[in-house]
C-alpha cells in the first residue's frame, strides 16, 4: 500500500467562471489546492492554498448543514466532494471545497504555468484536465452560478 496523503482542492467561482490553475509539476489544469500541513485543519489549508497560488482571498459557499455545536470551536466548511486517487509515488485524499472570491486580482505561484478563468462552455473542452475536476467545475457553475 502506498503512502496517503491529505489534501483539499477550491473549487473558486465568480459569476459564471472557475478559476483553474495550470499545475507546474502535473502539467494538468487543476483546482488550487495542496497538503494539508501538521497542525492545520482542512479549511485553514484550502485558505491558504487559495492565496498561496492565486493571491486571492476566498470564503466558503458551504458549511456543515448541522451547524457550529457549542463544544466545536468553528463551524466547519462542508467539501462538497471528496475523491481518492493515485498521483504516482503516493496517493491522495481530496477534500474538495466551492469557494467564491472575495478580490479578483489574481497572483499566479510558481507552482503553476498558467491560471485562467473558464465558463462552462472553456472547461467542456478543456485538455489536460481530468474528467471528476471538469465535473467538479460544471457542477459549481450549476449549482451557484
Amino acid at each position: 500500500m502506498s503512502k496517503i496523503d491529505l489534501t483539499v482542492g477550491t473549487c473558486i467561482i465568480n459569476e459564471d467562471k472557475i478559476l483553474f490553475v495550470l499545475h507546474t509539476k502535473l502539467n494538468l489544469w487543476l483546482f488550487p489546492g495542496g497538503h494539508i500541513d501538521p497542525d492545520e485543519t482542512p479549511d485553514q489549508a484550502a485558505l491558504r492554498e487559495a492565496m498561496e497560488e492565486t493571491g486571492l482571498e476566498v470564503e466558503f459557499l458551504e458549511y456543515s448543514p448541522l451547524g457550529k455545536a457549542k463544544e466545536e470551536l468553528t463551524p466547519s466548511a462542508f467539501p462538497f466532494h471528496t475523491s481518492f486517487h493515485s498521483v504516482g509515488d503516493h496517493d491522495h485524499w481530496a477534500l474538495f471545497y466551492a469557494c467564491k472570491t472575495k478580490n479578483t486580482k489574481l497572483i499566479k505561484s510558481h507552482e503553476s504555468h498558467d491560471i485562467a478563468w473558464l465558463g462552462k462552455e472553456d472547461i467542456k473542452k478543456l485538455k489536460n484536465c481530468p474528467d471528476n475536476v471538469r465535473n467538479m467545475a460544471l457542477y459549481i457553475l450549476k449549482k451557484y452560478a
